[in-house]
């Protein structure tokens, strides 16, 4: 049985976080600017090779915690990238449509910018499941960047690319959703996400620990990812640390309005 190739999945990881920028900090122009040297050995390796122009492919991933684009050449090396931590999604779902837009697009421009070259062609991943819900809104979204969308894919399959697994499961443990795809002879045939990711687990360690995480996403530099919990989780936490109990107002007993949703759908919660 043929075994997935991790030296090959950490390899490419390395190489895409040394070519690499993180946007909306201090140094981003800086790494930037490392970026634009960094292609120009690039460019000039491809000349001495006596090789034409490179293809470039991107891939975009609207994320509930990160939104990326990563730039590969015709070779399947990352050459360029970057990344910035966002609230424009939310447990796998588009939420500020336009902000997804104008990020995708400046990152786009930017990434241009720095590597000399246009950026035409990208692949999206959406979680699994959600391409009747939301795919329409990511493909809609990398388009209206600037992009020809070549393929739409469920995150774990398009994981599965690189880890070349043909019997097993993939599970893709993201920001908001953790996706699952089961695959028999090198075929996906189950897909299914569930809507709980880092954040979430971040928030039940925090309150299993007593404490209230600024950043539940863990990021904390970018100016404060989903802020919204961390509140959620300061009104539920007493000032000499003991966790609070159920809010009550008139005698009734109330439960967060995601509680109740939940329990709309899930009856046995």
């Amino acid at each position: 049985m043929k075994k997935p190739n991790f030296e090959r999945c950490d390899a490419f990881v390395q190489q895409f976080e040394s070519v690499a920028v993180q946007m909306g900090l201090p140094d981003t122009d800086a790494q930037f600017e490392r970026l634009r040297e960094q292609m120009r050995e690039y460019h000039a390796a491809r000349r001495e090779a006596g090789d034409g122009p490179a293809t470039f492919l991107t891939g975009v991933d609207l994320g509930t915690a990160c939104v990326v684009l990563a730039v590969l050449d015709e070779h399947r090396q990352p050459v360029a990238g970057a990344y910035q931590y966002a609230d424009v999604v939310r447990d796998g779902m588009v939420v500020d449509y336009m902000g997804a837009i104008q990020l995708v697009r400046t990152m786009k421009e930017r990434l241009e910018e720095a590597m000399d070259a246009e950026l035409y062609f990208a692949a999206a991943a959406i979680p699994p499941g959600t391409d009747t819900l939301d795919g329409g809104a990511v493909k809609n979204v990398t388009e209206a960047a600037g992009f020809e969308v070549t393929a739409l894919l469920d995150e774990p399959s398009a994981a599965n690319k690189l880890l070349g697994l043909e019997n097993g499961a993939i599970i893709d443990i993201g920001g908001g959703t953790t996706g699952i795809s089961i695959l028999q002879d090198g075929h996906v045939v189950m897909t299914d996400d569930e809507p709980t990711g880092g954040t979430h687990v971040t928030l039940v360690v925090a309150g299993a620990c007593r404490t209230v995480p600024d950043h539940p996403s863990g990021h904390g530099e970018d100016g404060g990812h989903h802020p919204r919990h961390a509140g959620r989780l300061r009104r539920r936490i007493h000032a000499d640390g003991r966790r609070a109990g159920p809010r009550r107002r008139n005698g009734l007993l109330h439960r967060s309005r995601d509680r109740a949703r939940k329990s709309a759908r899930h009856p046995d919660l």
